[in-house]
């Protein structure tokens, strides 16, 4: 099945050279260049096609991909743009010791010539430090180390030389490599030469580690390339080493393309580590998930598997999830590297040819020997003359079987290559050094090899003879092959398989089934009779996918897939199954047995599609019946391994962690007949063993509790807050409001707690740093801040008096308490994804778990608001009607006390005195003392009234107050 070219790696290539050859280049990469980055608003955005499934999903037509252009030199007489090279062009070690001085000081211990180092409490060996153990200035931090995928604070990035070292796993390993191999030449100097200086001792272990590193390139990692230089004749000064931007730009970024989503971290005997392989876009930039387990592991496994092929092909993790998830921090190598030739002014694929002395090719044909391929590049671009020069590099043919690319990068590799070694004056081979090696030193440094190097600085006590090339035949280092075509189809046998006939087998119902994964994965089976071929077993395997899936036999218990004898089938879309008889030599995509000399021995019976679960049944031999087959019994202990892809049925495509282990008993059907419906049982004594599958049902229960504390308990707790304050409840009612907001709070933080703890519980091995999208260092802290929240009561000021200490607590409980609940929103809503996509739990469940109770919350909640902005309005409608009524009431009564007064002082002396003068302080005013309220002067009553109406008045005026794919078309 023909998957599209720009989502799936699947081919590798044909010598079998490994992933090591990769990550050297990159590495070697990292030590001759790096595009100094532009200036703050000097962008050219990618344009996102409208409906893209990754970067606009919701097809708006109008997303962008952020671009920034590379600095250029401002003072060159050029009418063009030039870029800078930030690093120096030398392969002289500055991807260890830095480009500056003040970068390669702040690396160093200060005595015995050393650099320095953390000691892993963990036996790990030596680490590059911290970024936060410098003594720099926090504003140099940012110049030290690149972070662009923002997973951990830059003060926990590790120092090291080049601002990339952090980048993914196997340069984070090569980095800590070469730094282990300094120290060690500096603890060998100072134990021979004890009188000299620690910048003496420096200087000199640098200087053999660099003849080291150019003795690697030169000797080993330039001829796996399939490269051949000229012999080295000595310094030439006429040589100008500079890096070529074609080089940088274009042709040594085909390595992009040979890049695979899964990082290997092998042991010595050749297992998966018990920490696990590491998903490429998980690793960006986390120190802390590449380092888990040490560089071994990763240097190991680096060897192990075959490399990709150089093809206008990429891993999703170059082309959707470079350094986050797209559309977020997420971005696409791809584009990016064509919008950079653009940005340089690199001109089109023939143009470049020319440039590098090669024949012009006329047409797309000539370009790729893929048919389909030159179809696509021709509806793209026309002619070769308008194709890009870094997509149609990558389309070449190749210059013979087993080359890693075609003429046009080779002629760049090798012509960078050779002057970067002809004009570098400090070439260790330069005999017209002022302490040039002696012949002797010479020898030394020739004769010790990467091997030799890697052995030395770590604890690995095996590495295959050739840690370049994979031994397809050899079962260590275990290889890589690419499943082919092939295999059993229909109801037929496989090709090259059992011929036996089927015969009746016993039914389903009745045969012993163990359900593994949670439920996910379900299997069955039965024995019967394949006449001359020998017995046989019948499997069939339900699992909960519409991918591929696979069944295999183990070496031993607890074994994984190093050595295991597997059969992996799928069912297409068009209802035809497929099986095949599958060797696993190591942890990647096992090798059809017929391709590694074996016969197959596997014979399909039947496969179907329902919905999103496929069943597959099928037959293989008891006994082995050569190499590449593991023998099973009647009644035996079988030691079986299980993995199945949800996403796609490219069975070069990793499982993830949609994997298992078990053991248990062959049981016969007679023997299952006395089980209850023949299913689980103890008597089969199934031992489903630790694995990634075998954790969904702690996940599942995690990802409940959490969804309930933080969707329904805390948003309820915050509702019930509000509610406590409104104006339009009853006394009874706001006292029920206030202890729900606390009941509520912390039945949500014993929620939290419980799934907090369970997850750590049952995943002991969790690295909750490692989480994918940061999930687990969100959820740490957020728990932190909850227990914070809670602990609210028994540390706040005393309510009463309300002093400006208790304000500013209840204003820090309130904004705590919201932060929480908000970041525990969005963190579950990133744990729902993780457990939907690495786990294919029922999405609809979760989805109403954790959206209908905040639908329904929000919905209440503005409705409150609604209410109480409506109460308000008429509260004070009502105060400002009385208040009008009151006044006028108070001016009648101030007229007639002023009536009164002036009738008394009316009476002259000669009129009679019957009646004596009324008080000036008599009953009169004092009943509109009463009316104003007692001891409150009028002015004064009307103020009180009016003064609600300024926050009221207030408050109601608030109230109203197009990517580029790897193929997108010509050059600019």
């Amino acid at each position: 099945m023909q998957s599209s070219p720009s989502t799936d790696k699947r081919r590798f290539v044909d010598k079998a050279t490994s992933d090591l050859l990769t990550y050297m280049g990159q590495f070697f990469d990292h030590d001759l260049d790096k595009t100094m980055d532009g200036e703050a608003g000097d962008d050219a955005p990618i344009p996102v096609p409208r409906g893209d499934p990754y970067y606009d999903p919701l097809e708006t037509g109008n997303k962008t991909m952020p671009f920034r252009r590379s600095a250029y030199n401002k003072a060159s007489s050029s009418p063009y743009r030039q870029s800078i090279n930030a690093i120096t062009a030398f392969l002289d070690g500055s991807v260890v010791y830095g480009s500056k001085e003040n970068t390669s000081n702040a690396l160093r211990v200060g005595w015995g010539g050393r650099l320095r180092v953390e000691e892993s409490a963990e036996g790990l060996g030596s680490l590059p430090p911290l970024v936060a153990a410098l003594d720099i200035e926090p504003e140099r931090s940012r110049d030290l180390m690149s972070n662009d995928a923002g997973r951990v604070p830059l003060r926990l990035l590790r120092a090291l030389g080049d601002v990339r070292g952090n980048v993914n796993p196997p340069i984070l390993a090569l980095q800590t490599l070469w730094m282990r191999e300094h120290n060690r030449l500096a603890g060998e100097l100072a134990a021979a030469h004890p009188g000299w200086e620690d910048e003496v001792l420096f200087q000199e272990a640098r200087r053999w580690t660099v003849a080291y590193l150019q003795r690697v390139c030169f000797y080993e990692y330039v001829p796996a390339l399939g490269l051949t230089l000229r012999a080295y004749a000595g310094y030439n000064a006429s040589v100008h080493p500079g890096i070529d931007a074609f080089f940088a730009t274009v042709a040594y970024r085909y390595g992009h393309s040979e890049v695979t989503d899964v990082i290997l971290r092998v042991d010595d005997e050749g297992s998966e580590v018990p920490q696990g392989h590491l998903l490429l876009h998980t690793a960006y930039f986390n120190p802390n998930a590449s380092l888990s387990a040490g560089i071994d592991p990763i240097l190991r496994g680096l060897t192990m598997r075959v490399q990709g092929y150089v093809e206008p092909r990429f891993a999703p993790s170059i082309q959707h999830f470079l350094f986050g998830m797209p559309g977020v921090n997420g971005t696409d190598l791809v584009a990016r590297n064509i919008q950079r030739g653009r940005d340089h002014g690199i001109p089109d694929y023939t143009a470049c040819r020319r440039g590098l002395g090669l024949e012009p090719l006329g047409s797309f044909e000539e370009v790729t020997d893929d048919p389909a391929l030159a179809a696509t590049l021709r509806d793209l671009y026309g002619s070769p003359d308008r194709c890009d020069a870094y997509v149609c590099g990558l389309a070449e043919r190749k210059l013979s079987p087993g080359a890693h690319f075609g003429q046009l990068f080779a002629a760049s590799l090798a012509e960078q290559y050779t002057r970067v070694r002809d004009g570098d004056w400090y070439y260790f081979e330069n005999p017209l050094l002022p302490n040039a090696f002696s012949e002797a030193e010479l020898n030394k440094i020739k004769s010790t090899s990467f091997r030799d190097i890697i052995l030395r600085n770590t604890k690995a006590q095996v590495l295959p003879e050739n840690i370049w090339h994979v031994d397809l035949q050899s079962p260590w280092p275990p290889p890589t092959c690419a499943a082919g075509g092939g295999g059993a189809s229909g109801s037929g046998s496989g090709s090259g398989g059992i011929t036996a006939s089927p015969s009746p087998a016993a039914s389903t119902a009745q045969r012993p089934r163990v359900s593994l994964a949670g439920g996910r994965y379900v299997l069955s089976w039965t024995f019967v009779d394949g006449g001359g071929a020998g017995d046989m077993v019948e499997f069939t395997v339900t699992a909960q996918t519409s991918g591929w899936l696979g069944l295999g036999v183990a070496a031993d218990v607890g074994a994984g897939m190093a050595g295991a004898d597997i059969v992996m089938g799928r069912v297409g879309g068009d209802g035809g199954a497929e099986a095949w008889d599958m060797w696993a030599s190591g942890f990647q995509a096992p090798g059809r047995d017929e391709t590694l000399g074996c016969g197959s021995h596997v014979q399909l019976v039947s496969g179907s599609r329902t919905g999103g679960s496929t069943t597959l049944t099928f037959r293989r031999l008891l006994a082995a019946a050569d190499r590449c087959d593991r023998a099973l019994a009647r009644g035996g202990r079988a030691h079986l391994i299980y993995a199945f892809n949800t996403d796609t049925d490219d069975m070069t495509q990793y499982h993830g962690a949609n994997r298992g282990r078990v053991s248990l008993t062959l049981v016969t059907e007679a023997d299952a007949s006395s089980l209850t419906g023949g299913g689980d049982s103890s008597l089969l004594g199934v031992t489903e063993l630790a694995g990634a599958a075998g954790h969904t049902g702690a996940l599942r229960s995690h990802g409940v509790l959490m969804a309930v504390a933080f969707c329904i308990c805390l948003p309820l707790g915050a509702l019930c807050g509000k509610l406590k304050n409104a104006a339009f409840l009853s006394e009874r009612a706001v006292h029920a409001c206030f202890y729900g907001h606390v009941l509520s709070n912390l039945s949500g933080a014993v929620m939290a707690a419980a799934g907090f703890g369970l997850i750590f519980r049952r995943l002991p091995s969790l690295d909750y740093v490692a989480v994918g999208l940061s999930h687990g260092t969100f959820g740490v802290a957020i728990m932190a801040l909850l227990f914070l929240q809670v602990s609210y009561p028994w540390v706040r000021p005393a309510p009463l008096p309300l002093t400006r200490l208790r304000r500013a607590w209840e204003l820090g409980h309130s904004l705590l308490g919201r932060s929480v609940m908000v970041m525990g929103l969005v963190n579950t809503a990133i744990g729902i994804h993780l457990i939907i996509k690495l786990y294919a739990m029922d999405a609809s469940f979760f989805i109403l778990l954790a959206g209908v109770p905040v639908a329904a919350l929000t919905v209440i909640g503005s409705t409150v608001d609604r209410y109480s902005m409506q109460a308000a309005k008429v509260l004070t409608l009502k105060m400002a009607h009385s208040s009008d009524q009151h006044s006028q009431f108070l001016a009648h009564a101030d007229k007639a006390a002023a009536a009164a007064a002036a009738a008394a002082a009316g009476m002259g002396p000669g009129q009679p005195q019957s009646q004596p003068p009324t008080p000036t302080h008599g009953h009169s005013h004092s009943h509109v003392q009463t009316l104003a309220g007692p001891h409150v002067p009028p002015q004064a009553h009307v103020q009180a009234h009016e003064g609600p109406q300024g926050p009221t008045q207030a408050l109601l005026q608030g109230d109203q107050v197009v990517k580029q794919s790897a193929c997108l078309g010509p050059a600019s």
